[in-house]
């Protein structure tokens, strides 16, 4: 549209400064041309409809060129009677239908990677929350099994001292026995 814009602009006024917009328009609308052949090259579909549209943009841009030339060679009654005849809608609508179909499609891609991303990071979520659950019940078990090992070893130990302090008693009252048939 911007191309379209500035060509009439041009072609009404036959001001210079609209000619210069309309060249930086069709060279900026080339540019982007590329970007989005660059953007989309993951895409197959999108690849065949931009070569279909290369060619409607081509001549979009060619068909401006021509009339700016009109326009300057001719006059403007020259560009106007052209622009009467073919004022470019019927090719503006096969680029606008082109690009319409694929931003639709970018759009339900980009939905669909969105949702892609929502369950990635509900998966991550759910794996991280049942990781760190484990791993606390992992070293609760831990926790408790040391307790355990702390509690009995305690017990054995204080056994051991009980049977020492029996077996000294023992081992004296042997003593006493052994001293008093000797």
């Amino acid at each position: 549209n911007k191309v379209g814009l500035d060509l009439r602009g041009f072609l009404l006024t036959g001001n210079d400064t609209f000619n210069t917009y309309a060249s930086e328009s069709s060279e900026a609308l080339l540019n982007h041309f590329t970007a989005v052949l660059e953007l989309t090259q993951d895409n197959q579909i999108q690849q065949l409809r931009l070569n279909k549209l290369k060619p409607l943009i081509d001549s979009r841009v060619a068909m401006v060129h021509q009339r700016i030339k009109l326009r300057k060679d001719k006059g403007i009654d020259a560009a106007v009677g052209v622009m009467n005849k073919d004022s470019g809608d019927t090719l503006d609508k096969q680029i606008r239908t082109i690009v319409n179909v694929m931003e639709e499609m970018e759009e339900d891609l980009l939905l669909k990677r969105q949702i892609k991303v929502k369950v990635s990071n509900r998966n991550s979520f759910i794996t991280l929350s049942v990781s760190g659950f484990l791993g606390l019940g992992l070293m609760l078990l831990v926790f408790l099994g040391l307790k355990r090992q702390i509690k009995e070893r305690s017990k054995a130990e204080e056994e051991k001292s009980l049977a020492a302090v029996v077996l000294k008693q023992v081992n004296k009252e042997l003593i006493v026995v052994v001293q008093q048939k000797s």
